[in-house]
């Protein structure tokens, strides 16, 4: 606001010193006018002007000296310039005289003293003053007092253009200096918001460092509590805490996100990855939120969409993630359904365009113009309600444009919501990433086969069809489980295979299931459910294997070709693996070392490490930590940066300075999750990031990859 301030301020000095300037030009060039008058013996009349025309000019600019008149002079000094104007036309000779050359010289000086808004209808009023005055001319030429002689109106012309160009020099003078303190006043603007900006960036950083630290203890004593024997009301409380922490998490990193795009901080990255695995893993994420409010969660990926793209994975995950995220948390019922198909593709590119729809709330037509900008919401219930702070579609949107593509959105009341979105992408051929393809060497195993579809949702027995279709099994497909079981005693049908959704109606997935069964039908049956909380023994008395929804082609795939080989299977097939593994200290053995200040943090990490089955040492800052890697042969550290006496870069850099020790797997594990941060760590010899709160399976995957590392 002090800019603001400041800015007005200067501009209303620099308007003032013009306008100011201008009077005392104006009365030096009617003063000088009347003498030129006197000398060359002119008419009273015009004497009388030029008279009249300096002491008014005089008197205009010593009120300028009175700040609060500056305004009303103004007005004042046009009306009465256009006036002299107009009369020293008649007596200085028409057209053949001076009074075109002051005209200009007018017209200047207006556009110089009135403010912008009022250019245009100053510009009016001039031309209008034009014809009038030509038009009197034209009419009346007796009112003008002619040139004595030929030798005199050159004198006259000549004095008028030589006025004109000293006028005028003076006036570009006067603008430039102008123009000067404006161009500085901005720079010195601009740096200012630069210095803010990079203030606000230092701010945002410390405070997500502040916030997270806590939130790192918070949440992961979270889990270990979870590990404990508690009661239902306990569990219910101990969920709370962890939802609620989580929602707060998403907000600061959305908070952040924000601030590193306005402040052009923001960087993407270009390798290649896999888009199945991208979308796997989002769907990993939010399958267990749409499945607590019995949404059905599908998707669908069309068959030209490249399996391996270059781009940045972080980001579309990030993404599909707030789209879908979006979607769960405004559909009550019904189902969200994710798709992507190929729009354009050439040797080096493609253009995809992914969807997101669902069966929720929708949004009225007024609100679709705003939707994304930032701090939007559809009303202020509606915050109150979903909660969130406006800013996650903002920050899809940027991230979109800068994968040069673009984000758009359809909806009807009631009825739901349609984001769809284009990215442009290059396509590569890498061998070592896994693109979760179809193996074509197995088809012939499901190949003519065919398989019982039982699906109650239409969306997903519609992609069914399509894939096992496309893999050349026959399918037959029902809503019903009456009607399935109906068809397949009355036509004595048989099939290789059925694949029977769980949440069926009259009945479930798993009483006709029995009833096949209790038919005498040998084909094996596969249950698919969204829970995973059926009683196994129960299921495996009828059903092969249970398949967690949302269903994956590429595991779908697998264990279809299993079954129909014969191959021994888990009975559930699970989403994500179980955290807190004791039997990874037995199977990965490391020496480990916990370099952390906050003592809730200490705490913590000892305890999710210690039932994971190590037990870690402890250093409460860098130079206890430099020391104890001096006389310990350490596997792995995990080190805080941000620490009193030695920090975790001051530290890092000490440790690989050692000569005489083989050298650990250094982690850091910091609240700070700027980039300059992951850079800097990265450049004093860290081998990996981890940003608190502490993610556990994050955790274990790390302590799993150090298989091999071990003293």
């Amino acid at each position: 606001m002090k800019l603001f301030k400041t800015a007005k301020n200067k501009n209303s000095n620099s308007d003032e010193l013009i306008f100011r300037s201008v009077c005392f030009l104006a009365s030096v060039f009617t003063l000088f006018y009347f003498l030129y008058n006197l000398y060359v013996d002119r008419t009273n009349g015009m004497k009388i002007i030029n008279s009249i025309g300096f002491v008014g000019f005089t008197t205009i600019w010593m009120l300028t000296s009175f700040k609060k008149l500056i305004n009303p002079l103004k007005f004042v000094f046009t009306i009465f310039t256009l006036i002299i104007m107009s009369l020293g036309w008649f007596y200085n000779g028409g057209s053949e005289g001076a009074m075109p050359f002051l005209f200009q010289l007018g017209f200047v000086a207006f556009i110089m003293i009135i403010e912008n808004k009022y250019h245009f209808y100053i510009f009016l009023l001039i031309l209008l003053n034009l014809i009038i005055v030509s038009s009197l001319e034209f009419l009346y030429p007796s009112l003008m007092e002619m040139y004595p002689s030929d030798n005199l109106r050159k004198i006259d012309v000549f004095v008028a253009n030589f006025i004109s160009i000293i006028f005028i020099g003076i006036l570009i003078n006067l603008l430039k200096k102008n123009y000067g303190k404006e161009k500085e006043f901005a720079m010195q603007q601009k740096e200012e918001l630069e210095i803010a900006y990079k203030t606000k960036s230092r701010f945002l950083a410390n405070m997500s460092h502040e916030i997270r630290t806590p939130m790192n203890g918070m949440l992961g004593m979270a889990v270990v509590l979870g590990k404990t024997p508690l009661n239902p009301q306990q569990k219910e409380y101990l969920n709370a805490i962890e939802v609620s922490g989580d929602r707060l998490l998403n907000i600061i990193n959305e908070i952040l996100d924000y601030s590193k795009i306005e402040a052009g901080e923001m960087s993407y990255s270009q390798k290649p990855f896999s888009l199945y695995q991208c979308i796997s893993e989002v769907l990993d994420i939010t399958a267990s939120k749409a499945f607590e409010k019995n949404l059905e969660l599908a998707y669908w990926i069309e068959n030209d969409v490249p399996r391996i793209i270059i781009g940045d994975f972080d980001k579309l995950r990030q993404i599909l993630l707030n789209l879908i995220g979006n979607a769960i948390k405004f559909t009550e019922k019904g189902e969200i359904l994710i798709s992507l198909k190929n729009i354009k593709i050439n040797d080096q590119k493609a253009v995809l365009q992914f969807s997101v729809k669902d069966t929720g709330i929708g949004i009225n037509n007024k609100d679709l113009k705003n939707i994304f900008e930032s701090f939007q919401q559809l009303d202020n219930s509606n915050r109150r309600e979903y909660g969130g702070t406006g800013l996650g579609l903002a920050i899809c949107k940027r991230f979109i444009n800068n994968m040069n593509g673009e984000i758009h959105v359809k909806s009807e009341l009631g009825k739901g919501t349609e984001f769809f979105f284009t990215i442009e992408a290059g396509i590569s051929e890498d061998k070592d990433i896994n693109d979760f393809t179809i193996p074509k060497e197995k088809l012939p195993i499901i190949e003519n086969k065919k398989i019982l579809v039982v699906e109650y949702n239409d969306t997903n027995r519609k992609i069914l069809d399509l894939a096992l279709s496309g893999w050349g099994m026959l399918v037959k497909s029902f809503k019903n489980p009456k009607e399935a079981f109906d068809f397949l005693t009355n036509t004595k049908s048989d099939f290789d295979l059925a694949l029977i959704d769980f949440k069926t109606k009259p009945y479930n997935g798993l009483e006709l299931g029995k009833k096949i069964k209790d038919k005498g039908y040998n084909f094996p049956l596969l249950l698919v459910d969204s829970h995973n909380e059926l009683d196994i023994e129960e299921v495996s008395k009828f059903f092969r294997f249970i398949i967690l929804k949302p269903l994956k082609g590429h595991l779908l795939f697998e264990i279809i070709t299993n079954t129909l080989s014969d191959v021994k299977f888990d009975m559930v097939t699970k989403t994500k693996k179980e955290p807190l593994k004791q039997e990874i200290a037995s199977a990965v053995p490391l020496r480990i070392l916990i370099v952390e200040d906050d003592l809730i943090n200490q705490k913590l990490a000892v305890h999710l490490l210690g039932l994971m089955g190590y037990k870690a040492d402890l250093a409460k800052n860098g130079e206890i930590a430099i020391q104890m890697a001096r006389t310990n042969q350490y596997d792995l550290i995990f080190m805080d940066i941000q620490m009193p006496i030695t920090d975790g870069y001051e530290a890092t850099k000490a440790i690989r300075n050692m000569q005489n020790i083989k050298q650990p797997f250094i982690v850091a594990m910091t609240a700070n999750v700027m980039e300059d941060a992951q850079i800097k760590s990265k450049k004093v010899g860290m081998n990996e990031f981890m940003s608190k709160p502490i993610n556990v399976t994050n955790l274990e995957n790390l302590l799993l990859s150090m298989k091999g590392r071990t003293s």
